[in-house]
């Protein structure tokens, strides 16, 4: 799984990311394979307002050629992150691993 992050009016050290990285890892477990790409976005809404304002977008995009895009929003960007892993990994174990077209039987071969 290749795991891109972006930020926007936030700033994540090197370290930190290379952190944010393994940890997003650990937590989806078994289930990283079934993720090809994984975008990362984080974002401080209101700037230096305040409040529940960090935004964490994820879009994985599956072996089995679908896209799921997750959104949270919480008081900090860590925490808006790992609830949004936790969606998403719930998200990735619902969906099927093969293409419908990979899962379809072809039953005119099979009654000959």
């Amino acid at each position: 799984m290749h795991i891109n992050i972006e930020t926007s009016q936030l700033d994540l050290p090197a370290n930190t990311r290379s952190n944010l990285k393994m940890r997003i890892l650990k937590r989806m477990g078994r289930l990283a394979q079934r993720v090809v790409n994984l975008q990362v976005t984080l974002a401080d809404t209101n700037g230096q307002r305040g409040g529940r304002d960090k935004l964490c977008t994820l879009t994985a995009k599956l072996t089995a050629g679908r896209q799921i895009v997750v959104t949270q929003q919480s008081h900090t960007a860590a925490h808006a992150l790992f609830r949004a892993v936790r969606r998403l990994r719930r998200l990735v174990s619902k969906q099927p691993r093969q293409p419908k077209a990979a899962r379809r039987r072809d039953w005119s071969a099979a009654s000959a």
